[in-house]
């Protein structure tokens, strides 16, 4: 496979991950029969970049202005067939601020029924 190829088949599955990943999101608001990404309690960014990961795309939702949210960054990370996409819920300034940050990292897995409903 020349150079070019490799750069548009990853440029082509970073997209597809990005369109995934976004549409988990969505997803996650309605009840789904089968599920295609599990969370993996505790994982961070840097043990999957310390494992051989490779961050592929990042997409940031700044909170509204005047708003008390807090910005949303989402990381898709992936290494050969294997993804996981991350979730942090705000950024404070300070370890010490109040509203600390939430995160949670998902991977792709083989669909699997759901057991509870994640509906608003």
């Amino acid at each position: 496979m020349n150079r070019f190829a490799a750069v548009t088949l990853t440029s082509s599955l970073a997209a597809f991950l990005i369109s995934v990943a976004l549409g988990v999101t969505a997803a996650r608001a309605q009840t789904a029969p089968d599920l295609q990404w599990k969370t993996v309690p505790s994982m961070t960014l840097a043990t999957l970049v310390q494992s051989g990961y490779r961050i592929v795309a990042v997409t940031k939702m700044p909170s509204a202005a005047g708003s008390k949210s807090k910005a949303v960054t989402e990381y898709v990370l992936q290494k050969e067939a294997s993804a996981f996409t991350c979730v942090e819920d705000g950024q404070p300034a300070r370890a010490s601020d109040d509203g600390a940050s939430q995160f949670r990292c998902d991977e792709l897995v083989q669909p699997y029924p759901a057991t509870t409903t994640n509906a608003k």
